[in-house]
């Protein structure tokens, strides 16, 4: 089939009267011609033992990230890892399975950041609510330390049903505060 392919460009591109049409059929051949040359395989050359456990090492420490607790280390961790790996990689032809070691280690690093993150989010978050409740219980004390006359009576009992509405607060600031608004 190819031969015959071959064949019919060859007859083509030797009577072919317009040049671009010869050009065409020259060009389908050198594709037919290079199609039906057998490709040599390829052989890699096996790592050596030093880039080897240079590699492992370096796989070592992108996996020490995900243990850490510090975001910023991590990161650091992390990207030096990479850096080395790429440096590896212009040296040696990598080999599969370490490749994957990598690729999961580095994963697992940006997932294990990623969920630090989060933490590191939500706790602000929630001291952030707390501050806000606690600011509120605090305005609430200062406005009826504040209160004197004929008023006040009515206005502690506003003041109190407010209190009373503010969700519970932690156990640090509940006894110090309840205190004082008593």
């Amino acid at each position: 089939s190819s031969s015959a392919k071959a064949r019919r460009a060859s007859s083509v591109a030797q009577r072919a009267r317009s040049k671009v049409a010869a050009r065409r059929a020259r060009t389908r051949l050198r594709a037919i011609e290079e199609a039906a040359r057998p490709v040599p395989p390829v052989v890699e050359a096996p790592m050596s033992s030093e880039d080897l456990a240079r590699g492992h090492e370096i796989v070592a420490r992108v996996e020490a990230a995900v243990a850490m607790s510090d975001l910023a280390e991590a990161e650091s961790a992390l990207a030096a890892g990479r850096l080395a790996w790429a440096e590896l990689q212009a040296d040696t032809n990598i080999d599969p399975p370490l490749a994957f070691a990598f690729d999961t280690a580095v994963e697992a690093a940006r997932e294990a950041m990623g969920e630090r993150q989060r933490e590191r989010q939500l706790a602000q978050e929630r001291a952030q609510s707390v501050a806000r409740e606690q600011a509120d219980r605090v305005a609430i004390c200062d406005e009826i330390e504040q209160l004197d006359g004929e008023s006040s009576a009515d206005r502690v009992a506003e003041l109190r049903a407010r209190w009373d509405s503010l969700p519970p607060i932690p156990a640090e600031f509940a006894a110090s505060l309840t205190r004082r608004f008593q």
